[in-house]
């Protein structure tokens, strides 16, 4: 007859396996759902992190994940400076209008139309039609804008691949770099509605349209939407006050008091536009810089999270 092992004996070397495992996980380290450590005052949590479904290990080298996001701001300090430089070369392919639009305002024509007192409007509207108009411009500073959030959008994914394969230990493939992205775009969204500003939220869209459009703004209010050398009429003062003073005086000759009026203004308007472009072109890097710095902050957060 064959000898069968009491029951209450295969219980007790369960349960003497089991105290065993329980024994060495506590002394690891390992965090046990339910319990606490009674030498840490860290509260035990289960690991978050999943690809696939399928959790992964949370070991992590902060410092490498820190790199990463150093590096992805890196490249977006550079795709800023890179796009914004699209500004100036639009200001400067303009430049060959500057000579007729100063010949078109030292005309019979204008002298007429500065008499009527339609002056501001003339050569407003001579300046669009020989240099650029004020749309021109505007199209100019958006798409400057579009591409650099065009360009964040890329790093952005970058980095959530970068991350990924940093925590994990692994390169990703095709698919999981997928999910990697869309876990990305899902913690932002999180972040996103957990804040209360419009500003804050703005920051953390991951819409295109809703962050070029806060951008422009900014770049604008920043600006304080000064006509600067838009607003030709006012900006050469010395000049028009001349135009005051045939009216007054009534001599067509005054016209040329200056011994090359239209060379004058030409050079001038040469300055203006210099100008014109180092400052606009420092406001949208100075905007696009104060929303990195925000939005790297988001990054920071969620690779804390993972």
């Amino acid at each position: 007859m064959t000898r069968t092992k009491p029951q209450s004996r295969l219980l007790g070397n369960t349960k003497l396996s089991r105290r065993l495992l329980l024994g060495l996980m506590i002394a690891s380290g390992v965090p046990i759902a339910g319990c606490t450590n009674s030498n840490s005052t860290e509260t035990a949590s289960l690991p978050n992190a999943q690809i696939d479904g399928t959790p992964v290990s949370t070991k992590r080298d902060t410092k490498s994940l820190n790199l990463l996001i150093q590096d992805a701001r890196q490249k977006y300090e550079e795709s800023i400076q890179q796009r914004t430089a699209a500004i100036n070369r639009f200001i400067n392919s303009r430049i060959s209008g500057v000579k007729p639009f100063s010949e078109e305002c030292t005309s019979l024509y204008a002298k007429y139309k500065i008499i009527r007192g339609q002056g501001e409007i003339y050569i407003k509207r001579s300046f669009s039609e020989k240099v650029f108009s004020d749309a021109e411009l505007a199209s100019v500073l958006q798409q400057t804008i579009e591409n650099c959030v065009k360009d964040l959008e890329q790093i952005e994914n970058e980095l959530a691949v970068s991350l990924e394969q940093a925590i994990i230990g692994e390169t990703l493939t095709e698919d999981r770099k997928n999910l990697a992205i869309q876990s990305f775009r899902e913690s932002m969204l999180v972040l996103r509605n957990s804040l209360t500003t419009e500003t804050g939220q703005a920051v953390a869209s991951m819409l295109a349209t809703e962050i070029v459009t806060y951008l422009t703004v900014q770049t604008l209010t920043s600006l304080g939407v000064s006509g600067t050398i838009l607003a030709t009429g006012t900006t050469f003062s010395w000049w028009t006050f001349g135009a005051s003073l045939v009216l007054a005086v009534g001599f067509d000759y005054l016209w040329n008091w200056f011994d090359d009026p239209a060379g004058d203004i030409r050079r001038e308007t040469i300055t203006q536009l210099s100008k014109l472009s180092g400052r606009l072109t420092s406001t949208v890097q100075g905007e696009l810089g104060k929303f990195l710095e925000q939005r790297a902050s988001l990054w920071e957060k969620i690779a804390e999270s993972k």
